[in-house]
């Protein structure tokens, strides 16, 4: 419903005839009225799934984040050879960099959760933190759980994991 909101604020700004110069601090201009839009539907994404796991999150997100790109994208597509338009590719400039950044905030989650899990998958994230805590001047190979048969276990796994038909969550991601 919001993303169809800012599809027509835009349409209908796309289409003004004004191209008087407007106060960014009055509460009427373009950026005011998107940011009323889009922020509140953003939080309210955030608290709408809360309660899933990170990487469920994390593509939850960005398939919100990806609806309103779009809508501002193409909604300046179609208007792009309007005249007009010099004036308002700010506004529109400034919402698709905060977008970006949202995007790319969830994306770096996603990243994380999915290079855990295939680490998990192989148990090399329990060599890692076993490397981690090696004293200093100490042989790694001669700690109990880091011998050269366990390590070669874990990265035969790994790699193995690397072709397997498990696949990243990024198949739900439009």
């Amino acid at each position: 419903e919001c993303a169809a909101q800012i599809q027509e604020i835009l349409k209908v700004f796309n289409c003004s005839l004004s191209v008087a110069p407007v106060d960014v601090t009055d509460a009427c201009h373009i950026d005011a009225v998107l940011g009323n839009i889009i922020q509140p539907l953003l939080q309210s994404c955030r608290l709408g799934c809360q309660a899933l796991p990170a990487a469920e999150m994390a593509l939850f997100m960005l398939n919100n984040v990806s609806v309103i790109q779009h809508e501002i994208l193409e909604t300046s597509k179609r208007y792009r050879d309007q005249q007009s338009q010099d004036s308002h590719v700010d506004s529109k400039l400034s919402w698709l960099e905060m977008l970006e950044t949202e995007a790319s905030t969830w994306v770096d989650i996603l990243v994380r959760e999915e290079v855990g899990r295939t680490l998990k998958r192989s148990d090399l994230d329990k060599l890692m933190e076993l490397i981690e805590i090696v004293p200093a001047g100490l042989r790694a190979v001669d700690q109990v759980g880091l011998g050269q048969d366990r390590v070669g276990t874990v990265m035969r796994s790994f790699y193995a994991s690397l072709f397997s038909t498990v696949a990243p969550q990024f198949e739900r991601l439009h």
